[in-house]
């Protein structure tokens, strides 16, 4: 047998930073695309299920913020993948599917709004614990000398972890409210823009983040 890399020093270093990479697009990968499968058959199915009372306009709403949070979890990885690299541990394999449970644990609750405020929040909730691991593993040594890039990476890192707790609250006080009959369906729809600006801002100010780290490594970003 033929050894073409036999594994010394730097060829462990390599393999591991091209699984790091491999491992954790093909999870975002397989987990996304499952996600969105789930996200387009449970909304046909509210909207040609004869025996729901209410228009399903009603429940639509709840079909595109799931939308939208499968994107920005996309696009968080993204980001994510492109700037670190660290030998994965068990916890990095766990926490894409704990997001991936939660993701997609709402999508089956579109007609009951009590259950997917509650899972969004908790969604939310578990994705400020995965970039809490994120700035717990985010240091200054990956970044060389470029201490400007180290801490706007933190600054994002814990501007995120913020936004993502308060969209948690604004889920657990919509279910709540819902749950104990203290509003209306109708006033719930004050809650919807509050979580949508959450997630809007989150990707404007990583958009601006990520345009800013490549000027500090003196990049051009088309």
């Amino acid at each position: 047998m033929k050894i073409y890399n036999p594994l010394n020093q730097e060829e462990f270093r390599k393999r591991i930073e091209e699984s790091f990479l491999t491992v954790y697009l093909t999870l975002i990968s397989i987990i996304q695309g499952v996600a969105l499968v789930i996200l387009a058959t449970e909304t046909f199915k509210y909207i040609n299920d004869p025996e729901i009372t209410q228009h399903w306009c009603r429940f639509l709403i709840y079909s595109i913020i799931s939308f939208f949070t499968l994107i920005v979890l996309s696009y968080q990885y993204t980001w994510f993948v492109g700037i670190f690299r660290w030998s994965p541990r068990f916890l990095d394999i766990l926490i894409p599917f704990f997001l991936g449970i939660f993701e997609i644990s709402p999508m089956f609750y579109f007609t009951k709004p009590v259950v997917w405020w509650l899972f969004t929040g908790i969604f939310s909730l578990i994705g400020a614990g995965a970039l809490s691991h994120t700035k717990w593993q985010c240091k200054q040594s990956m970044f060389g000398d470029n201490l400007n890039a180290f801490y706007k990476t933190k600054n994002i890192l814990i501007f995120n972890i913020k936004t993502s707790i308060i969209a948690f609250f604004l889920c657990l006080l919509a279910s709540s409210l819902l749950y104990f009959e203290v509003i209306s369906s109708y006033w719930e729809y004050l809650f919807i823009p509050l979580l949508i600006i959450c997630m809007c801002i989150m990707i404007c100010l990583t958009e601006k983040f990520m345009k800013n780290l490549h000027k500090d490594f003196k990049l051009e970003r088309e």
